[in-house]
């Protein structure tokens, strides 16, 4: 991609790269956390992509809330127990001011045009490999996609794999004896 003629259009390589990358992965470096006081309803968090888990409290007391559908959203004031999204909203059911809400959710990793976000600091070649994929076709390149697309899956395994074992720890034990 060292080509003149390709430096107007390289960063909507990017951008495409960027929103294949939001939409695949789910990563602990994506989980955010957003509290504050139940409502009707709430905007999602900026750059929203999935939740992880939503619960509400009263003092110490936390609860999870349950799904329902959009279709079933009334306003009936009481204690929070179920949740719906529609479009941009969140909306709580029944919901009272009187308590409170944490919502565990995947964002979506910053746009490399605002400066250096984690993935490009930690997994480059991840980065590397899915912009060149979004490139081959524009440059009528398809013998590359195969070696693009297999780099791009090695490195997202092994960026899943290290999570995964962030996450919940290694098989391994240690005896002590």
């Amino acid at each position: 991609m060292h080509r003149s003629d390709l430096t107007s259009v390289i960063p909507d390589f990017i951008t495409l790269a960027e929103a294949k990358l939001n939409r695949r992965l789910r990563l602990r470096a994506m989980e955010n956390v957003a509290t504050g006081s139940v409502a009707s309803s709430i905007s999602l968090p900026t750059g929203y992509v999935e939740m992880r888990a939503l619960t509400a409290a009263s003092g110490t007391v936390t609860w999870p809330l349950t799904y329902t559908p959009p279709e079933q959203i009334d306003s009936q004031a009481g204690t929070p127990s179920e949740y719906s999204i529609a479009g941009e909203l969140l909306y709580f059911l029944p919901y009272s001011s009187s308590y409170t809400y944490s919502l565990t959710y995947y964002k979506k990793f910053d746009a490399l045009s605002g400066g250096v976000n984690w993935l490009i600091t930690n997994a480059p070649d991840v980065y590397l490999y899915s912009t060149l994929l979004e490139t081959a076709p524009y440059l009528g390149d398809d013998q590359r996609i195969t070696v693009w697309s297999s780099l791009l899956e090695a490195g997202i395994s092994a960026l899943e794999q290290n999570d995964k074992s962030d996450r919940y720890g290694s098989s391994l034990a240690v005896k002590v004896a």
